[in-house]
C-alpha cells in the first residue's frame, strides 16, 4: 500500500539531494578548483599544481580540497575587499 510519506517525502528528498549535489559540484569543485588552481599557477609560475585545470579527478583528494578551499577563500576575501572598497551596501 502506498503511504502518504512515500508520495511527499521521497520526491522532496530526491530534490534536496539533487540540489546538494549540484551545489557541491558546481560551487566547490568547479568554482573553488578554478580559482585556486589559477592562483597557485600564477604564484608558483606554472609549477604547482602539476595537473591541468581539467585534472581535478586525477588529483589527491587532500590536495584537491586544499586548492578548492584556497580558491573559495580567495573568492570570499576579494568579495569582501570589493564590498569595503566600493562601499556597497544593501538598501532595503
Amino acid at each position: 500500500m502506498i503511504e502518504l510519506e512515500d508520495i511527499i517525502l521521497k520526491p522532496l528528498a530526491m530534490c534536496l539531494r539533487f540540489l546538494l549535489w549540484l551545489g557541491w559540484d558546481l560551487f566547490i569543485h568547479t568554482i573553488g578548483w578554478s580559482i585556486g588552481w589559477s592562483f597557485f599557477r600564477i604564484i608558483t609560475i606554472g609549477h604547482f599544481p602539476t595537473q591541468a585545470i581539467s585534472g581535478l579527478e586525477y588529483t589527491n583528494q587532500y590536495l584537491a580540497a586544499f586548492i578548492e578551499l584556497t580558491g573559495l577563500g580567495i573568492l570570499a576575501i576579494s568579495s569582501y575587499a570589493l564590498y569595503v572598497h566600493l562601499g556597497l551596501k544593501w538598501h532595503m
